[in-house]
């Protein structure tokens, strides 16, 4: 029963084992694990301090605070559902998902290695490490924001917009179907698949930089400058309004529309 430890603090040096559902409201302290069973949804809701790592076997276990699980690593065997605001900065593995509800930005950090994909529904999910989401794919049906550098090679579709901010060079090289358009706030986002921005807008006012063959057709604009890498032959066949000017550095570019190449010089 999720009141059954009462209405005080929780001083875990040992396991506590949660096999219940509701809202549990106790502080958790101590040098312990915890341990969320069963098929319920069990959420936490307090500042927690303790330290021996969380894992989660079945059901799904519910922050309510970044601070919810602890300073520990989780195991994520099943469903971790993330509704809080702030740094979210515990390691996290295992074979489950995680899911980022609620209105706010919240920022994974981690290096994480779980497996089993990630669900944004509502909000903000920030990722400050380019392995922060773990290995799986990415269902994005709010907002994804990309603020790290490296290659991020998770397949990511849904209806949410991707945001690249940060001054770093971050490449995106799945071959993507979000529907929400692609926001380039700062620095360099690098497509190495044509199909790397899904089928959006691209609204680019730093530096979109296409290192890939084949045709691009999502229009562009924004105040940014749209480079061409690589040996392939790339088209762009949209009506773009980009004002940033245009740079080929190699391979070939072609327009297949008037407006391909924006307003700025080539």
């Amino acid at each position: 029963d999720v009141n059954a430890l009462g209405t005080g603090d929780v001083t875990d040096n040992a396991t506590l084992m949660l096999n219940t559902g509701g809202d549990f409201t106790n502080n958790i302290g101590g040098t312990g694990r915890v341990e969320k069973s069963g098929d319920d949804a069990l959420t936490l809701s307090g500042s927690n301090t303790y330290t021996g790592g969380t894992l989660i076997s079945g059901g799904t276990l519910v922050a309510n605070d970044v601070n919810a699980l602890g300073t520990g690593d989780i195991t994520d065997n099943a469903t971790l559902a993330l509704n809080a605001v702030g740094d979210f900065d515990n390691a996290i593995s295992g074979s489950g998902k995680v899911e980022k509800s609620g209105d706010d930005a919240l920022t994974l950090s981690g290096s994480n290695t779980y497996t089993g994909g990630t669900l944004i529904s509502s909000g903000t999910l920030v990722a400050s490490n380019v392995e922060a989401l773990g290995t799986g794919d990415v269902t994005d049906n709010a907002t994804l924001e990309l603020n790290t550098s490296g290659t991020f090679d998770n397949a990511i579709s849904g209806s949410g917009q991707v945001v690249k901010s940060g001054d770093k060079m971050l490449t995106l090289s799945g071959a993507n179907s979000y529907s929400g358009g692609t926001l380039i706030s700062d620095g360099t986002l690098v497509a190495s698949n044509v199909e790397s921005l899904g089928t959006g807008d691209v609204t680019n006012n730093a530096t979109l930089e296409l290192n890939t063959g084949g045709d691009f057709t999502n229009n562009i604009s924004g105040s940014g400058q749209v480079v061409k890498s690589g040996d392939d032959a790339l088209a762009l066949s949209g009506a773009n309004s980009y004002t940033g000017g245009t740079l080929i550095s190699s391979g070939t570019l072609v327009a297949t529309n008037v407006d391909a190449l924006g307003s700025g010089d080539v």
